[in-house]
Formats: C-alpha cells, sequence, structure tokens
C-alpha cells in the first residue's frame, strides 16, 4: 500500500515536501531504490522543524500501533559518524531512542525511524541492520512559487 500527500514545510518557505509511506519492508538498499524509482529520495531530517513535519504526517496516516521506516542516513563513511545521503551533512540534528546508536554487533549502519505503542518510542531513530526488512518514508523536495505575504 501507498500513501503519499503533499505537505508543506512552513508557511513562509519556498519549498514544499511530498511525502511517501511504502507498506512493503525492504533491505535499506531495496528501500533506496523504491524511492528512485518514484522520483523521490529516502527522508531527511535536519531539524526539528522537519520532525515535527514528519511526525504529524505520520500520525496522520498510519495506524498501526508499531511501525519502523527507513530514512536517509548512514555512518558508511566512518562507524559511529552518521550522516544524511541526501546532503552527506553529519547529523547535527538528532532524534535518537534511549540508549541508541548502539552499532548492536557492529551491523547497525542504517537508520530508522520508530514509533511502537508499547515501548513507547515515538518516532525516534534507531540504528539497525541495513539488510533489516523495514518499510520506506520516501520524500520529493519541491520548489513552488508561493505569494508573497501582505
Amino acid at each position: 500500500m501507498i500513501i503519499t500527500i503533499l505537505l508543506l514545510i512552513s508557511v513562509s518557505s519556498s519549498l514544499a515536501t511530498d511525502f511517501t509511506i511504502f507498506l512493503e519492508e525492504v533491505t535499506w538498499f531495496k528501500a533506496r531504490e523504491i524511492c528512485a524509482k518514484n522520483n523521490q529520495r529516502l527522508v531527511s531530517i535536519e531539524s526539528l522543524e522537519k520532525q515535527n513535519e514528519v511526525v504529524a504526517f505520520l500520525a496522520r496516516n498510519v495506524r498501526q500501533a508499531r511501525i519502523s521506516l527507513w530514512i536517509g542516513a548512514t555512518d558508511f563513511g566512518q562507524e559511529g559518524q552518521f550522516r544524511w545521503i541526501n546532503s552527506g551533512r553529519p547529523m547535527d540534528y538528532t532524534r535518537w531512542a534511549k540508549g541508541e546508536p548502539n552499532q548492536m554487533l557492529g551491523w547497525e549502519r542504517c537508520v530508522e525511524i520508530v514509533y511502537d505503542y508499547y515501548t513507547k518510542w515515538n518516532y525516534q531513530w534507531n540504528d539497525m541492520s541495513c539488510e533489516r526488512p523495514r518499510n520506506v518514508l520516501c520524500e520529493t523536495v519541491i520548489e513552488c512559487v508561493c505569494p508573497k505575504s501582505v
């Protein structure tokens, strides 16, 4: 199942973000391919504002008690140094769950955003093995011609 909606990042912004959820559990690498095939990319959450937009979108559109979605960050360059794949920038803003990232067994190189009613993970981030199947959260950043406020 695919859920998509156009969501403005902010009223004054000249950018809009189109988020898409693919409720198909795949590896992180396959998730990247799925986004690219749809002219999108894995979501980058580089600010609290963007995190809030993603959380609002997911809260409106996902009804599971637990969901994990791949986002666009890894530590492939240097273990423990997570970066956004779309910009190459280090993760200055983070929303790691308590005790994360933990690099369990040295295999956890990709990042997921997790909502879990039972463990109280409220759209927090977790490092996970890139080979574990997860749902996919893609985005398209769209430049728009927005009317100027008066």
